[in-house]
């Protein structure tokens, strides 16, 4: 069986983020997030946060804050290629920090 990645709408840009609370023994939090465009993913990256958090709802917002700004780079860094982003799509699965958001 073999992997076959491809692009089949290049004006869609989706990111989907989340962070694990406390996840670790130095009780820092643990983010993962990939951002794709149809099939294909452009960029995946699991990360240890870089402070402590108080709640889980902390340390979403912090993962998405460290996700975004990859997020953002990209879409400015494919509008220089010349290739059009009509939609950019950030998900994540806490209400409290979309909220906050």
């Amino acid at each position: 069986m073999s992997l076959t990645l491809s692009i089949d709408n290049i004006s869609i840009l989706k990111t989907w983020v989340d962070a694990a609370y406390t996840l670790r023994s130095d009780m820092t939090s643990h983010t993962g997030g990939i951002t794709m465009m149809g099939k294909g993913a452009l960029y995946a990256k699991p990360s240890k946060q870089k402070l402590n958090t108080k709640s889980s709802t902390e340390a979403k917002l912090v993962g998405a804050t460290n996700f975004a700004l990859q997020t953002l780079w990209m879409v400015h860094f494919i509008d220089a290629q010349r290739y059009i982003i009509k939609e950019s799509y950030f998900a994540q699965d806490n209400k409290s920090a979309m909220s906050m958001e």
